[in-house]
């Protein structure tokens, strides 16, 4: 039956524009749709609080004001003391700048978690190219130590007959140094591959006796 000079100029009309609820219903609502919902929940929540006697949980209602914007309030009714009579105490508060507010955080807050699905699929992304680089430096590797073994065991082979056959003294030297550098060559090549083994959770430890001089002379 009466609007309070405060909630017209928030919707920007005068007092002669609306000076009743009555009339200012359907310029609050244009949408009929919109405006059968709020007729039906309003008119729920307001039976419910006729016969509890007690005001009913707020809800958001979208206000249609004069400049033809729409504006969030929070709606709360409570029954006057007379309940019977079926008139209520009607109390909004205007959150339509906290909703823009919400939303801005909202959709911020969706943007960040784009960001970070797009970061994170970019990470997987690289995580498995780098292990695909992997799998395939170990594939070179395990590849390469097997086609340097079969030319090196040949050339260990020849150098080991050579030296046999050799009766100049400074020849066989040149040649002992050969064979020690071939088995030297050897070793590494093995090493290469133990590092294979080792990626792909294969390696065997095998324990053996040796010469701590021999291998600090062949160190030196």
């Amino acid at each position: 039956t009466f609007l309070n000079q405060a909630f017209i100029a928030s919707i920007g009309y005068t007092r002669e524009e609306i000076p009743t609820l009555a009339e200012w219903w359907p310029h609050g609502y244009p949408d009929p749709a919109y405006r059968q919902w709020v007729a039906d929940t309003w008119g729920q929540h307001l039976a419910n609080a006729s016969r509890s006697g007690r005001p009913f949980v707020p809800m958001e209602l979208r206000i249609r004001c004069k400049d033809g914007q729409d504006r969030i309030y929070l709606v709360s009714a409570a029954p006057l003391a007379d309940r019977f009579a079926n008139e209520h105490l009607v109390i909004l508060y205007d959150i339509h700048e906290r909703k823009l507010m919400e939303n801005e955080l909202a959709a911020h807050r969706s943007r960040l978690q784009e960001l970070v699905a797009e970061r994170t699929a970019q990470l997987v992304e690289a995580k498995e190219a780098a292990e695909t680089a992997n799998r395939a430096k170990s594939t070179f590797l395990a590849n390469m130590s097997h086609e340097l073994r079969t030319p090196l065991t040949a050339v260990m082979g020849m150098t080991e007959l050579a030296l046999r056959r050799a009766t100049d003294p400074r020849q066989k030297e040149q040649l002992g140094k050969s064979a020690v550098a071939a088995r030297h060559l050897l070793e590494v090549i093995n090493g290469i591959l133990d590092l294979s083994k080792i990626e792909a959770g294969r390696i065997v430890l095998d324990e053996r006796p040796f010469s701590l001089a021999h291998l600090i002379d062949n160190t030196m």
